[in-house]
């Protein structure tokens, strides 16, 4: 014969909690916070429904890290307004970190930064995947990270939406992937930024309108840039636009980069 258990009783909250405010007009919208220190920590966050907020904050200074971060903000988006206005950041110092942040629906907001601020962090990967049905559009995606070996990962469909790669360090590699459907399309923004060497930039914009944009800055050796545009409807579009700037040393406004390599595709009308 086994002993009662007691009655659990609610714990006491931490002296040095920290609130989390609702910023959103909606009062029942969910808010978390998660703040991890040391190494191989892990979190997940699952948020469902309107105007959500999480950040979580993963801290080993220039360590291993090895920390893993899943996020993920979601609802119906049909009938009824849901899956919109939700915002997810997520930062990991340190090295050997991975993030993934899945966001669904319209108007939302996606921040990954990894890495130590003195470039000293490396094999740091960041996914954000932004979009589903025909509603996901103006969304922002955004990745920073510091030191070497880093991958940075955007995928954003349908349709208005921006992405934003900033890498700073060796042998970074960054692709993003926007795909344009109907329903108010109109196109894409995607820009990247690479300071280092043998640093390696994707950019893939597609779908049925045009007026996509892709931007691509590079600054030191031996770079590799591909941007591709494709527009995949018969009647054709147009105003797409590429850039890219491979530079090294000092940018005077005409110095091209040292064994800079860059290639461009615009297929279509």
């Amino acid at each position: 014969m086994y002993a009662q258990a007691p009655n659990p009783s609610t714990p006491d909250v931490p002296t040095n909690a920290i609130g989390v405010p609702n910023n959103s007009p909606d009062p029942l919208a969910n808010r978390g916070l998660s703040t991890q220190n040391g190494t191989a920590n892990k979190v997940m966050v699952v948020q469902v429904g309107t105007q959500n907020g999480v950040w979580t904050d993963q801290d080993d200074g220039a360590g291993s890290g090895e920390n893993l971060a899943r996020i993920r903000q979601t609802g119906q988006i049909q009938p009824g307004v849901s899956a919109e206005l939700n915002q997810a950041d997520v930062y990991q110092r340190g090295s050997d970190n991975q993030s993934t942040t899945l966001q669904e629906g319209d108007a939302n907001e996606a921040v990954t930064n990894q890495g130590a601020t003195n470039t000293a962090s490396a094999d740091n990967k960041a996914w954000i995947r932004q979009g589903t049905g025909n509603q996901a559009q103006d969304n922002k995606a955004s990745i920073r990270q510091d030191g070497d070996d880093n991958l940075g990962l955007i995928r954003q469909t349908y349709d208005s939406s921006e992405a934003k790669t900033t890498q700073v360090g060796d042998e970074n590699k960054s692709s993003t992937v926007q795909i344009a459907s109907p329903n108010l399309t109109d196109g894409h923004r995607a820009e990247t930024y690479q300071n280092g060497m043998e640093n390696e930039s994707w950019i893939n914009q597609q779908g049925n309108g045009a007026e996509n944009i892709g931007d691509v800055y590079q600054n030191g050796n031996n770079n590799y840039a591909d941007q591709q545009q494709f527009n995949t409807s018969l009647s054709g579009g147009t105003y797409n636009e590429a850039a890219v700037n491979q530079i090294v040393g000092v940018y005077d406004g005409d110095q091209l980069g040292l064994l800079g390599q860059y290639r461009a595709y615009k297929l279509g009308h």
